[in-house]
C-alpha cells in the first residue's frame, strides 16, 4: 500500500449565502404512513413524496444471475417505478452500484463495471420516461481486478431539487527522480524520497439536461490510496461533493476543515470554517449547516458562519436535516433529534446489514433489511406531522 502525505490547500472565499428555496414536495400533505417491500436494498434517496432505493440480490447463488434495480416509490400516489440500472453481477471482477442520488423527477445512480480495469459512470432516469442516459463519459482505471490506483474516477454523486451534482478525477502515480518503478504513471516525478499519488483534474461537474457540465475545479493535490472501491469513491476526490439543497452544493476535503458552499453554476457561496477532524456525515437545509465531527452533532448559520451549538452524540452517521429536525443512525437504529430543544426518538430496526434514513418536508423514509424472505428490503415512510407528534 502507497503511505503518502494529502496536501489540500483550502480557498480562502467570503460570501454571503443567498436565503434558500423550498425543497420539492407534493402539492398536499402526506397523512399515512406506508411500507413498500422489494428485494434487498443496499442504498437510499429521497426528495419530496419520492424515496428511490437501489434492490437486488441473487437469483441463482452460483451463477449469480441478477442485475441490480432501481425502485422509485412515490408516496403521494402510492406508485412505484421499477428500473433496470445495467449493472449486473456475473464473473468480472466488479460490477456493483456504488451512489445514488434523486433530484425532484429525476433519479440518477453511479455504476462500476469491469475486469482487469474498471469503468465508472454516471446514468440519469427522467420519471415517467423509459430511457436511461449516460451523463457521463466512463471514466477508466486500473482499479478492477489489477488492483492500482491509476486512472480516471467519478464519485460523489448526491442531489436534491433541480441539482444532480457528482465529482471526477484522476490519479497517477509518482516515484523520485532517479528512481526505477515500472508501475510509475506521472508525467512529473515525486517531490521527496518516497513514492506518491497525484490527484489531478480535480472536477465539480453536474448534470444538465442530458449531459454534464464542470462548474469547478480544485488544484493537484497528493493523495492516499485504498483498493476499496467503495471508499475512493466515496472519499478521495477534491473537491468532494457531500450534499444539495436548494441548488447550493456543499463540497468538504475528506480529511475535515473548511466547508464550501457553491451556487449551481459554480460561484462559492460561502466557507464556513470548521476544525479538523473525522466527518460522519455533513448535511444543509435552509438557513442551517449541520456536521457530524468526531462524535459531537455541529450546527452553524449558514449566513454568517457562526457555531450556533455543539450536540453530544453516540452516532455512527449522520443522514439528513428537515425544519431543524435531524436524522442520525447508531447502528441499527435511527435517531431523529429536534434542534431546538434536544428532544428526539429511536427507531431500532429489526433484520441485518444495511439501515438507512432520510428526512424531507412531507416525512421521514427509513429502509432495513430482513434477514429472511422473498422481500426483505422494506421501505417504510412516516409522514412529517407524525415525526412531530413523536417529538412531545
Amino acid at each position: 500500500m502507497k503511505k503518502v502525505l494529502l496536501a489540500v490547500a483550502a480557498a480562502l472565499v467570503v460570501g454571503i449565502v443567498p436565503a434558500a428555496a423550498s425543497r420539492s414536495i407534493s402539492s398536499s400533505p402526506v397523512k399515512k404512513i406506508g411500507v413498500f417491500k422489494t428485494q434487498a436494498i443496499s442504498f437510499l434517496a429521497a426528495d419530496g413524496s419520492r424515496a428511490a432505493v437501489v434492490s437486488g440480490e441473487p437469483v441463482n447463488k452460483t451463477l449469480r444471475t441478477w442485475c441490480y434495480r432501481v425502485v422509485v416509490w412515490n408516496v403521494a400516489t402510492r406508485k412505484w417505478t421499477k428500473i433496470s440500472s445495467g449493472v449486473c453481477p456475473h464473473s468480472s471482477a466488479v460490477n456493483e452500484i456504488l451512489g445514488l442520488a434523486l433530484a425532484g423527477k429525476r433519479v440518477a445512480w453511479l455504476g462500476g463495471v469491469g475486469g482487469n480495469r474498471l469503468d465508472l459512470g454516471v446514468t440519469v432516469r427522467d420519471l415517467g420516461t423509459r430511457k436511461n442516459i449516460g451523463v457521463s463519459g466512463f471514466a477508466e482505471s486500473s482499479n478492477g481486478a489489477e488492483g492500482y490506483p491509476d486512472g480516471g474516477y467519478i464519485g460523489n454523486l448526491v442531489g436534491k431539487g433541480n441539482s444532480l451534482v457528482f465529482s471526477e478525477w484522476n490519479v497517477c502515480s509518482a516515484v523520485p527522480e532517479g528512481a526505477e518503478d515500472d508501475l510509475a504513471t506521472c508525467n512529473q516525478p515525486a517531490p521527496g524520497t518516497k513514492e506518491i499519488l497525484i490527484y489531478g483534474d480535480q472536477k465539480l461537474v453536474e448534470v444538465v439536461g442530458k449531459t454534464s457540465t464542470t462548474i469547478a475545479r480544485a488544484a493537484d493535490a497528493e493523495g492516499d490510496w485504498t483498493s476499496d472501491i467503495k471508499t475512493i469513491s466515496a472519499q478521495e476526490s477534491i473537491p468532494t461533493a457531500v450534499w444539495v439543497d436548494a441548488g447550493r452544493i456543499v463540497v468538504q476535503p475528506r480529511s475535515g476543515g473548511p466547508l464550501t458552499i457553491y451556487s449551481a453554476k459554480g460561484a462559492v457561496l460561502k466557507t464556513i470554517a470548521i476544525p479538523n477532524g473525522t466527518s460522519s456525515g455533513t448535511v444543509l437545509q435552509g438557513s442551517q449547516l449541520a456536521t457530524l465531527l468526531d462524535g459531537n452533532l455541529k450546527v452553524y448559520d449558514v449566513s454568517s458562519g457562526a457555531l450556533e451549538k455543539t450536540i453530544p452524540l453516540q452516532a455512527t452517521a449522520l443522514r439528513d436535516l428537515e425544519k431543524g429536525i435531524a436524522v442520525y443512525l447508531n447502528g441499527r437504529s435511527i435517531h431523529v433529534l429536534r434542534l431546538s430543544d434536544g428532544k428526539q426518538f429511536k427507531l431500532t430496526l429489526p433484520g441485518k446489514g444495511f439501515v438507512d434514513a432520510q428526512i424531507e418536508a412531507s416525512g421521514l423514509y427509513y429502509v432495513y433489511n430482513l434477514a429472511k424472505g422473498a422481500s426483505k428490503g422494506h421501505i417504510v415512510f412516516m409522514p412529517f406531522a407524525t415525526v412531530l407528534k413523536k417529538l412531545h
